[in-house]
């Protein structure tokens, strides 16, 4: 078996394009700073509330079938502070929510980003 078939029958290959992608996602800024919180309940379909300084707030969740499983009370959650605008209802965006101490996104409409690293 020559050089050419070891490489590319064995895992190196996929650990190089796995090294490649850890460097370059370092550089990958999807969100402004993010709040760090725990979560609370989910209302409806698109609202998650969360707590804040002692204050219950709520948040904008963008896709609200992702996941279901991760959206349990007391989760930890980043959110995003988004623009006002009269149009939104809430301040603040969903965008992860940890899950064994790996943030995994929520925030679906960012994935075309993620996919060009």
């Amino acid at each position: 078996m020559g050089l050419f078939n070891w490489i590319f029958d064995s895992d190196l290959l996929q650990q190089i394009l796995f090294l490649k992608f850890l460097l370059n996602i370092s550089q990958l800024h999807l969100f402004n700073k993010t709040l760090r919180s725990q979560s609370l309940k989910r209302p409806n379909r698109f609202l998650i509330q969360w707590t804040w300084e002692e204050r219950i707030l709520s948040a904008f969740l963008p896709n609200s079938r992702r996941l279901q499983e991760l959206r349990l009370p007391g989760r930890i959650i980043y959110l995003m502070k988004e623009e006002k605008s009269p149009e939104r209802k809430t301040f603040y965006t969903a965008v992860a929510v940890d899950r064994d101490s790996h943030p995994i996104m929520l925030h679906t409409h960012c994935t075309n980003e993620v996919a060009l690293v």
